[in-house]
């Protein structure tokens, strides 16, 4: 078996088993509320829900349809498919 090969119930399972990201995770020093972040194999959005609760854009990157499909987030967020090379 693959990643990419998991059952559907293993993304559910992984977003209800895991743990968040403690608030100050996105508090990086010099970084301004305005700026553009990258979150690059966002998973299933834990932590891409916590930019965007503090900036302005947020850019969320999942190579995994299914767990990308747990990416949900406001307006804010464009989540990007990344294509396999």
């Amino acid at each position: 078996m693959t990643w990419n090969d998991m059952p559907k119930r293993w993304y559910e399972d992984y977003e209800r088993g895991r743990p968040g990201y403690p608030a100050e995770a996105v508090d990086v020093a010099g970084l301004p509320s305005s700026a553009t972040v990258l979150d690059l194999g966002a998973g299933t959005g834990k932590l891409t829900r916590l930019l965007v609760s503090k900036f302005v854009r947020v850019v969320a990157v999942e190579p995994d349809d299914e767990m990308g499909a747990f990416c949900r987030s406001p307006k804010k967020v464009r989540y990007t498919k990344l294509s396999r090379i």
